[in-house]
């Protein structure tokens, strides 16, 4: 599994942009994904169906796997919430708290797996090179 920066341009899910959310860079040394640059601070009412996952700092990340594989994570609001890695080529978006050093998934063969939290691979995102604007 690969991660990467964002490009420009509409993230797809309501009128927030890529831009909004930041500017950052993205490197990875085999599970190690780092981020370094600024995170802003956004209301996007449609990231979530809670109000309290509406507003606040996002990340988003371009993945890309194997086929059938999917990317798993539990969220800030303490749910498990699963995806198909072919969905985030062009953005996994993920809430954060202001000043995280960083967060964990896991990546699973398949939906069973990932649903069941079972065999996944560990990857680990440090954010302690990542400021939080407004």
């Amino acid at each position: 599994m690969a991660a990467s920066a964002p490009g420009s341009g509409p993230t797809g899910l309501g009128d927030v942009t890529f831009e909004q959310l930041g500017s950052y860079t993205v490197s990875q040394d085999g599970s190690k994904i780092t981020v370094e640059g600024e995170l802003r601070r956004v209301e996007w009412p449609e990231f979530s169906d809670r109000e309290s996952d509406r507003t606040g700092y996002y990340l988003t990340l371009l993945l890309s796997g194997d086929a059938g594989a999917y990317v798993g994570k539990e969220t800030p609001s303490g749910d498990w919430k699963a995806s198909p890695v072919s969905e985030c080529a062009d953005g996994w978006c993920v809430a954060v708290e202001q000043g995280s050093p960083g967060f964990s998934f896991q990546v699973f063969k398949n939906r069973e797996d990932a649903e069941a939290k079972r065999d996944g691979a560990a990857y680990e995102v440090d954010l302690s090179g990542v400021s939080y604007g407004s």
